[in-house]
């Protein structure tokens, strides 16, 4: 499944550092909406698994993304995501994402993105050391916007308001670390229908970790027991973001 068939992701890809040759036939176009509604009736509850690599930071309204790959794969199947840890790549300085952002975007059934996160994205965008990706033990010596403010305007005054336009502009909407992205789920979980939990996030590689999501959202008998668990990945996010801060100040 992709946004094109292959013949387009070719000639989207020829001109980057991309071996267009891997690229497989693409069975099912996808442009957004309901996952589900794009495979037969059949298919639903039988798929042993759904990979998406660096797609879910793309996407508009990822709740309803999740709840449809949900409803795609079976009851011992797992949905597994490879996601851009923010303190490595040229989203440093973006804001942090949070529930309230995924159940805004969720609420207006978004299908493009906002002004706030086109804005968001060309403004606060950086390389390093002329790249847009790093690793964790790599200092940041070099730090560079990738555009000008009066860019990051263009961008806004281009899109539309509430993300319920039709034309797509892409841009990195969320910015997760593995702590802050465990956390997402959780608490979009109990408050949305989405049956899904963590199973576990890998340690960042590189500048991506990846997070396998499985059936079955948690369930406590208590709010006080949610709310430690909260508190507890809220605590690790900092954590995460210290270690961040350690390499823009050269202590590590």
């Amino acid at each position: 499944m992709d946004h094109a068939p292959r013949e387009a992701l070719i000639e989207k890809y020829a001109s980057q550092s991309v071996d267009v040759a891997e690229i497989e036939d693409v069975d099912i176009i996808w442009h957004g909406g309901d996952l589900s509604e794009r495979s037969s009736t059949d298919s639903l509850g039988t798929f042993h698994a759904i990979l998406a690599s660096h797609v879910l930071e793309h996407m508009p309204d990822p709740i309803t993304f999740l709840q449809s790959a949900r409803r795609l794969i079976r009851q011992d199947g797992v949905i597994i995501l490879a996601l851009p840890d923010k303190r490595y790549t040229f989203d440093f300085f973006g804001p942090m994402t949070n529930a309230g952002d995924w159940l805004t975007a969720h609420a207006v059934e978004a299908r493009t993105h906002a002004k706030r996160v086109a804005f968001n994205h060309v403004a606060y965008s950086v390389s390093n050391s002329g790249r847009i990706t790093w690793t964790h033990e790599e200092k940041l010596s070099d730090l560079r916007f990738a555009h000008s403010l009066t860019d990051a305007l263009v961008h806004f005054d281009a899109n539309t308001d509430n993300g319920t336009g039709e034309k797509y502009h892409d841009y990195h909407a969320w910015r997760l670390t593995p702590a802050s992205f465990s956390l997402l789920i959780l608490e979009t979980s109990q408050l949305v229908d989405m049956d899904l939990r963590i199973d576990r996030c890998t340690p960042t590689l590189g500048h991506e970790f990846f997070a396998f999501l499985v059936p079955g959202r948690r369930v406590f008998s208590h709010p006080d027991e949610l709310n430690a668990l909260r508190i507890c990945l809220l605590k690790a996010t900092i954590g995460e973001l210290r270690h961040a801060t350690d390499l823009l100040l050269g202590v590590l």
